[in-house]
């Protein structure tokens, strides 16, 4: 995958001494208290010394972008610039962009007030999901990516039950690319009991709870102008190759392929943009009638996306 064409770091900033004093305090709220890496603070307060201009330069490009406090309100995104993020294979100057990136892509796309709030990490309602006979509703956040989804990407669109019970979760960014902005997956994680799964594919239509967050993606990306779906594959992700890579179960590769995914070749897929779907003469006639069902549950949750991203504030496209 090519890299943003955001602008490598500039001439060296001067350091001020209350910026000097925070970085301390900064490094040590990145790993909570409890977090099993929570003595990393010191690693990561060594590594941000190390690399003193490119983190000034941050705090001057975050400044340019209204989001000069970001580090302070969310010092957890330090832990991005020195470790693997959103995939294999980018350097510190590398992932510095992509940060930056994301949060320029986020300003075009959601607008200035919109993008700060997802940065600040204030989850926004993006889509209520009715279910039939009674069975409640429910629904899709979409926030800044936190805790096991933070390196995987910038923003989380995560499906919750009626109970409130976090299903699944598709971790993302956004980024400039020739045409205007991309969206690109790092991660799609989740785990449900096989009875449970089933149950809430009937109630959807026969639509898989992971299959149905990708298309509420896929409607997110289409109503806000973006111009391509990519997806990193299983040999690009985070944990690959690590001690961690036993704990990636899912089938990366082939749920991207099952959903119209082509591979570019560098280890990610490109997904389209808009959901396709079957014509009527492809369909057998037995189940017509459950596809137009499937095809009317999808048109309302499109429709409920967009009425949740006009109540915030976000700029349609008008196109879709």
């Amino acid at each position: 995958m090519d890299l943003l064409p955001y602008p490598p770091m500039s001439s060296p900033t001067r350091l001020t001494l209350n910026e000097l004093r925070r970085l301390p305090a900064m490094c040590r709220g990145a790993y909570p208290p409890r977090h099993p890496r929570a003595l990393a603070h010191h690693w990561l307060w060594a590594k941000t010394v190390l690399s003193l201009d490119a983190h000034l330069d941050m705090q001057r490009q975050l400044r340019a972008l209204g989001l000069g406090r970001l580090l302070r309100e969310q010092p957890q995104t330090l832990r991005k610039l020195h470790d693997t993020y959103p995939f294999q294979g980018l350097g510190p100057e590398a992932r510095r962009r992509w940060l930056l990136g994301h949060l320029q892509a986020a300003r075009t796309l959601f607008g200035p007030q919109l993008s700060r709030r997802l940065a600040r990490g204030e989850p926004l309602l993006a889509c209520r999901i009715n279910l039939p006979d009674g069975q409640g509703q429910m629904r899709a956040l979409l926030g800044a990516a936190r805790q096991q989804h933070l390196r995987e990407g910038d923003l989380t669109l995560a499906l919750y039950d009626p109970f409130g019970t976090k299903l699944y979760a598709l971790t993302f960014s956004l980024q400039p690319c020739e045409h205007g902005v991309e969206v690109v997956i790092g991660a799609l994680q989740g785990q449900m009991p096989l009875p449970l799964t089933r149950h809430i594919t009937k109630l959807t239509e026969g639509l898989r709870p992971p299959a149905l967050l990708l298309y509420l993606l896929q409607c997110l990306a289409e109503a806000v102008g973006a111009r391509r779906l990519r997806a990193c594959g299983r040999e690009r992700h985070i944990h690959h190759g690590s001690e961690r890579s036993e704990l990636v179960r899912f089938d990366y590769d082939a749920f991207w392929r099952d959903y119209g995914g082509q591979p570019d070749g560098q280890g990610f897929y490109e997904l389209p943009v808009a959901a396709p779907r079957r014509e009527v003469a492809e369909i057998p006639s037995h189940k017509r009638a459950q596809y137009r069902r499937r095809y009317q549950f999808m048109d309302e949750m499109r429709q409920e996306l967009h009425g949740c991203l006009a109540e915030h504030g976000a700029p349609l496209d008008r196109a879709a």
